[in-house]
């Protein structure tokens, strides 16, 4: 069978649009710090944990790494059946309504993760730690009648595997991450620079004032608001971190901003609030609102 030149381009154009879309993505996320190299993590959903963390790895030498950190995981799931009462009102009159109970599943999940961080020489313990995620959700339902939400829950593997990702990112702030400010501006800036002199000194608090200041001048400064933000994380004020690093994302102009987006995703897991939600701005999901 004779296949046109036009017809080639095109079988051309889907293949390679589908080995784009198996090809595996990186993660981006705040990364620990880079004297911290990764080990293994024991139990159920410990791979999982442990793949995530090691995306979570500097990038620095391994010779820099003399820490190493290792743990067991243990997964806790049930589901239970319960009952929703839903009132249909036919007239703004109490007569003229009606009660429906309607099944639907309780699923609650429990990921913890006992951990430590041992010197890589003579695997002496320098910290231990206990992290944990928690997952709570209804199925089913009114909503799920009316297509909206899931009917079923999804396996508990799969829920396993999603606590894992969220809970290395809970354990990476723990651990501090790498809080290093940087300009990310195409040319070098007098004021920034004078703040990434009063950080190398300790003085934070400082050099937040600069990176105010920049931005009351220009509200679009990326490396201002990206550096603003984790002055505000290392302070513990985390909805300001996260809005600081939300603003940063949005007007980044390169692939820089991918690590603003996933800092903002970690704290948004930190403050225990789902990062995912479809943001009309960029039209997308999981810019959060």
């Amino acid at each position: 069978m004779f296949i046109g030149p036009k017809t080639k381009i095109f079988l051309t154009f889907v293949g390679l649009m589908a080995l784009i879309g198996c090809a595996p993505k990186p993660v981006w996320h705040s990364l620990l710090p880079p004297q911290i190299e990764v080990g293994q993590f024991e139990g159920p959903g410990g791979e999982a944990l442990t793949n995530e963390l090691k995306r979570r790895e500097s990038p620095s030498p391994l010779s820099d790494r003399t820490l190493v950190l290792t743990g067991s995981v243990k997964f806790d799931y049930k589901t239970a059946p319960a009952q929703e009462t839903v009132i249909k009102v036919i007239k703004k009159t109490p007569s003229q309504s009606t009660v429906e109970t309607i099944p639907l599943t309780r699923a609650e999940a429990t990921l913890t993760a006992n951990w430590s961080l041992a010197s890589s020489i003579d695997e002496r313990p320098q910290r231990t730690g206990q992290t944990q995620e928690v997952f709570r959700r209804s199925y089913g339902g009114y909503l799920a009648q009316e297509g909206v939400a899931d009917p079923t829950p999804e396996s508990p593997e799969r829920t396993r595997d999603n606590l894992a990702r969220s809970l290395a990112a809970l354990i990476v702030a723990e651990l501090g991450p790498d809080h290093t400010p940087y300009n990310l501006a195409k040319a070098y800036d007098k004021q920034s620079l004078e703040a990434e002199d009063l950080v190398e000194k300790g003085d934070w608090a400082g050099a937040a004032k600069i990176w105010e200041a920049i931005i009351e001048e220009n509200p679009a400064y990326a490396p201002a608001l990206y550096n603003l933000a984790l002055f505000h994380e290392r302070e513990g004020r985390l909805a300001e971190a996260w809005k600081y690093y939300r603003s940063a994302y949005r007007v980044y102009d390169d692939l820089t901003r991918r690590e603003a987006l996933t800092r903002a995703t970690d704290v948004m897991y930190r403050l225990g609030r789902p990062p995912w939600a479809w943001d009309p701005a960029v039209n997308r999901y999981f810019l959060y609102r």
